[in-house]
């Protein structure tokens, strides 16, 4: 068996009161990185869970982390995008997530 590694982006869409009393959308976004990996059968080379599973579970995670660190993002709206490839960035930075199977990191900025 081998392994399958999924890297997805989580972004936050922040919403900030404006001096009316009212929300404005959009400002000031947040970004959650999460890779999840899942074990491969060597013959069908199948993942145990699809992409979607995967997403889900990144999610999941995010939405967690979001409410620990971030409580005012834990019921924003989220756009989930699919990354080729591990963030450069993120190499040498401890996750805020580091559970079995399930890595995640804040950026904060």
């Amino acid at each position: 068996m081998g392994k399958s590694t999924h890297y997805l982006q989580i972004d936050f869409k922040r919403q900030k009161p404006t001096a009316a009393g009212g929300v404005r959308e959009g400002s000031s976004p947040r970004t959650i990185v999460v890779e999840v990996c899942t074990r491969t059968s060597g013959n069908s080379g199948d993942s145990r869970f699809s992409g979607e599973e995967a997403a889900e579970i990144a999610r999941t995670t995010a939405l967690e982390l979001a409410r620990r660190a971030l409580e005012e993002l834990a019921n924003s709206e989220t756009i989930i995008t699919r990354l080729a490839e591990f963030p450069p960035v993120l190499r040498d930075v401890q996750p805020d997530v580091d559970e079995p199977g399930v890595r995640a990191w804040l950026l904060k900025g």
